[in-house]
């Protein structure tokens, strides 16, 4: 049984064309390439869920990641579309984080075995904790199978001897590695969160990423910004205000999980409730979380920051045309993401796939006006979006 790998762009939409997927790909003479169903699943990605297209980001699944979807009920998603083929298809998107790498495995392996073992839900119970942001810094215990996937993905990323088109290929080749580790670990008995990581073989240089990653992120504090910002209290309605870190261009492989640990810098001394990331883009990629685990929500700053980037897109396009096609559930087909699953419950916010056109300072700016967008969900939902953009 022989298995291919693709990564296609975050976000993407996938086509079907009788009975295949057609994938953003081109094959040589311009085509797009078209992989057959039942042969191919489409994981993380393709913005549905049936015919073989397991994206969790979608109404109904809010509560789960791909890898939970999975092991929970592998006949619906996976074996009700499965043929007997020769060969078969694995698709997902780039730059492949924890859960699309897992539920590439995971698929693998039930096309390979027809069925899970119960431990295989302890795993992907760990990767839902790890995708929905509420996993927490051990600094005790900083080598896990969380931080070995960002080593190993920031590793390979920073090797220039492998070529840039191949580094995906080469972190789920790894990671498989390191979760025939996991699966051995889970099948003898061991705690995946007790287990001593520290001697697994082969990831010296992961382990030597982590050891040092503290280093990193007082670097990168070095380069940040920090003040307090006013965010509500959703258990109480209130607003208190929070440690909030920027910081551009993070080289800290841990970077969120120190700086909402970080005593030392924050002035509350209770860590850095909120962090804003600006990521490397062709455009503005910017990243705003809170802890999940904590009281405070960011309800509202994701539509706010997303009218601020319709009024500059509408000097370059009309509003019929940027709200046609809407994404299910939102007001438009590629808005700021604001973390209104039930898993994030308005935790994270995410720029538009490919980037803002929104610059930083103003991104920034947007963070700290909690008396403008905490209003967003209220008075604004009622408005139509022309009347709202007038506001702004």
């Amino acid at each position: 049984m022989r298995f291919s790998y693709y990564f296609i762009p975050a976000g993407s939409v996938i086509d079907s064309i009788k009975d295949d997927f057609q994938l953003p790909i081109k094959n040589s003479d311009g085509s797009f390439l078209a992989l057959p169903k039942g042969c191919s699943f489409i994981l993380d990605v393709g913005n549905q869920l049936g015919d073989g297209i397991v994206d969790h980001h979608q109404p109904g699944t809010e509560n789960a990641c791909v890898s939970s979807l999975i092991t929970n009920n592998p006949k619906k998603h996976i074996g009700d579309f499965l043929s007997r083929c020769s060969a078969y298809n694995l698709v997902t998107h780039k730059n492949p984080d924890f859960d699309a790498l897992c539920s590439m495995y995971l698929t693998e392996r039930y096309i390979a075995q027809g069925e899970f073992p119960v431990f295989s839900k302890i795993l992907s119970d760990y990767v839902l904790e790890v995708d929905s942001g509420k996993k927490r810094l051990d600094a005790d215990h900083l080598v896990e199978p969380y931080s070995l996937i960002l080593a190993l993905s920031h590793c390979i990323y920073d090797d220039p001897t492998i070529d840039f088109n191949q580094k995906d290929n080469v972190i789920l080749e790894r990671s498989f590695t390191l979760l025939d580790f996991i699966w051995d670990v889970l099948e003898k008995g061991h705690d995946i969160e007790t287990f001593d990581w520290l001697t697994i073989k082969g990831f010296d240089d992961e382990i030597a990423v982590i050891r040092n990653d503290y280093n990193k992120y007082k670097s990168d504090f070095l380069m940040s910004s920090f003040q307090e910002i006013e965010l509500t209290n959703k258990y109480i309605n209130q607003s208190e205000w929070v440690d909030c870190l920027f910081t551009n261009q993070p080289k800290s492989v841990l970077w969120k999980y120190w700086a909402r640990s970080d005593k030392v810098h924050s002035h509350s001394r209770n860590g850095f409730q909120m962090n804003v990331a600006f990521l490397p883009s062709s455009k503005t990629r910017a990243i705003i979380s809170v802890d999940p685990n904590s009281n405070y929500t960011l309800k509202g700053l994701g539509l706010y920051l997303d009218f601020l980037e319709m009024k500059e897109l509408l000097k370059l396009q009309s509003i019929d045309a940027l709200i046609q096609d809407p994404r299910e559930g939102f007001h438009r087909n590629n808005p700021w993401y604001d973390g209104r699953s039930t898993m994030h419950d308005y935790s994270i916010i995410d720029a538009p796939i490919g980037g803002s056109v929104l610059s930083p300072e103003v991104i920034s700016d947007a963070v700290k006006k909690h008396h403008i967008w905490s209003n967003v969900n209220g008075e604004f939902a009622k408005l139509k979006i022309s009347e709202v953009l007038a506001l702004f």
